[in-house]
């Protein structure tokens, strides 16, 4: 009996409204293998740091812990952050480069690490795709039609995921709007 050979592809992304604001900053990730794919999911971002690439870093980590079986997984981003932390854990697992020293996001880093060595750093792989990429950039070769179209769809989730903490983006807006005519009424 020979079984077909299996990877996993999904695509891995981030989003963030206020990012710039820490009271106000909100995030989620969404990952996506194919069109109704029932593992494909958008989330809204978790915990007291909001940010876009924690969000990306969580995305990627989201695809590995879900990956159960002892086949590859390839880990598509946009994100060069994410693929140069994986690929530097990936060396460091293959005893190829020195442990390395993540600075931001620690504590998912270290559960990307665990998750690394559950499947097998052998069987994971990471690729970076064009983010936001236009037809344009299909038509020029600048990436592939398929990466354009997943890197799409997972943005898409992210973006809805975000769009899960229901009521901030409002307030905040309103804050914002506040903070204006305060100054505007101390300069009469």
């Amino acid at each position: 009996l020979v079984l077909p050979y299996l990877m996993s592809e999904p695509y891995t992304d981030g989003a963030c409204s206020n990012p710039t604001s820490k009271k106000w900053a909100r995030a989620g990730y969404g990952v996506w293998y194919y069109d109704k794919c029932p593992r494909n999911v958008r989330c809204p971002l978790g915990g007291q740091y909001q940010g876009s690439d924690r969000a990306e870093t969580i995305a990627a980590l989201h695809a590995m812990f879900w990956h159960t079986t002892k086949t590859e997984i390839k880990v598509k981003t946009d994100n060069t952050s994410v693929r140069d932390g994986i690929e530097e854990w990936i060396k460091y697992l293959n005893g190829e480069a020195d442990r390395p020293n993540c600075k931001q996001n620690k504590d998912m880093w270290k559960k990307i690490e665990k998750e690394i060595r559950r499947i097998g750093h052998e069987f994971v792989q990471v690729e970076w795709v064009r983010g936001h990429a236009t037809e344009q950039d299909v038509e020029e070769k600048r990436t592939k039609q398929e990466e354009k179209y997943g890197n799409d769809q997972a943005d898409r989730l992210a973006v809805e995921g975000r769009k899960e903490h229901e009521g901030v983006d409002k307030r905040a807006k309103e804050e914002s709007e506040r903070k204006m005519v305060t100054k505007i009424e101390h300069r009469m």
